[in-house]
């Protein structure tokens, strides 16, 4: 089984929990974005007519793509934000709506990209293995 979807918009990095005199925090725009990265993986469980992955190992495949700065040429994102940071938005925004828990993901295929038409997004599947 496999399910898909886009998050349009431009890819937001895991951030460090921030530690203040207050306690502990994570910044409002990376918890923003795994929560949208949630609704649409809901959307798309509906869909599919799939119920949550409960103990399967899964694939996840991730495609972010950010909009081409005018002085880039290469298609490769070479430049912050790091592929790994961007990969924990995603996977920790799907806990409990596509699968139990990330740690069922035993195969992982991600790739950081620059497009010249659009603002990007995230392309996300995740399929049994």
């Amino acid at each position: 089984m496999t399910i898909s979807f886009t998050v349009p918009g431009k890819p937001v990095p895991m951030a460090r929990p921030r530690v203040t005199s207050h306690g502990t925090y994570t910044p409002a725009k990376c918890k923003e974005y795994k929560t949208v990265v949630g609704i649409l993986a809901a959307h798309a469980m509906r869909q599919a007519e799939i119920e949550p992955f409960d103990d399967e190992p899964l694939e996840c495949c991730v495609r972010f793509v950010f909009p081409l700065p005018k002085s880039r040429k290469n298609p490769w994102a070479t430049s912050k934000p790091d592929l790994d940071n961007l990969y924990k938005s995603v996977t920790d925004g799907m806990i409990g709506i596509v699968y139990k828990d990330d740690s069922q993901i035993v195969r992982a295929i991600i790739e950081k990209t620059y497009t010249a038409n659009g603002e990007g997004g995230a392309e996300i599947s995740v399929q049994t293995i």
